[in-house]
């Protein structure tokens, strides 16, 4: 069962399911407020949670009106960023597609006439390509601290997580984006995931561990939730 709420200025569908609690999620491309609520939940108790999570869901709603506006179109000048770093992208036409780091440019070869899905692929697979060069050897330093050991990792195109892990089979997954990050948020998001295979939830003795082995996490979370790459 589905219905709308309005409350201050917003709108929301609540989708009523057969589970133990509420998720609150805004959706891509208009970020409209969905919400997943238990079939016997009160209205009162939805709206409460919504008004109480107001200043986030217009933070979140402002990112994608941002992503929007400036939509990148992959030509010359345009501003993308590596390692934390932004650079000038430049096109070179070539039969070859390929993309290399000059300076503070990155240079994207690609076919004339290529279309902008083409030429995103194209920087995403060297993006990807640079994160499965940078990743393995922040594993190998925190696997030793943490005393832990990961069976793979994964690089995926990620709207709503930055990284996951499956403690049981000890896979993790990366955001791609997180090539575009300085490589202090890189690590402590490879900190974080291999916390996860000593505990598994985010609950107290999380954050316990995570302060006694990266002490400043919270600052570079607070600076990841800053990201905004226009993607």
């Amino acid at each position: 069962m589905t219905l709308m709420i309005k409350m201050k200025g917003f709108e929301a569908d609540v989708v009523r399911k057969s589970i133990k609690n509420i998720y609150l999620k805004i959706c891509l491309p208009d970020g409209k407020i969905r919400i997943s609520a238990p079939i016997q939940m009160k209205i009162e108790e939805i709206k409460r949670l919504v008004i109480s999570k107001l200043n986030w869901i217009e933070k979140q709603q402002e990112n994608i009106r941002n992503k929007k506006t400036n939509f990148q179109k992959y030509t010359n000048n345009e501003t993308h960023y590596y390692r934390g770093e932004s650079y000038k992208l430049r096109i070179v036409y070539n039969k070859l597609p390929f993309v290399k780091l000059i300076d503070k440019q990155i240079i994207l070869h690609t076919p004339p006439e290529s279309s902008i899905e083409y030429r995103r692929t194209i920087l995403n697979i060297w993006y990807r390509n640079q994160l499965m060069i940078l990743i393995p050897p922040l594993i190998n330093k925190w696997e030793k601290i943490l005393n832990v050991s990961v069976d793979n990792f994964f690089i995926r195109s990620m709207k709503t997580r930055w990284g996951s892990c499956t403690p049981k089979s000890r896979r993790i997954r990366f955001n791609l984006d997180l090539a575009k990050a300085s490589p202090e948020i890189l690590e402590y998001i490879v900190v974080h995931e291999l916390m996860h295979l000593i505990e598994a939830s985010h609950n107290r003795k999380f954050k316990t561990l995570m302060d006694q082995y990266l002490p400043n996490w919270k600052y570079f979370k607070n600076e990841l939730n800053k990201m905004n790459f226009n993607i």
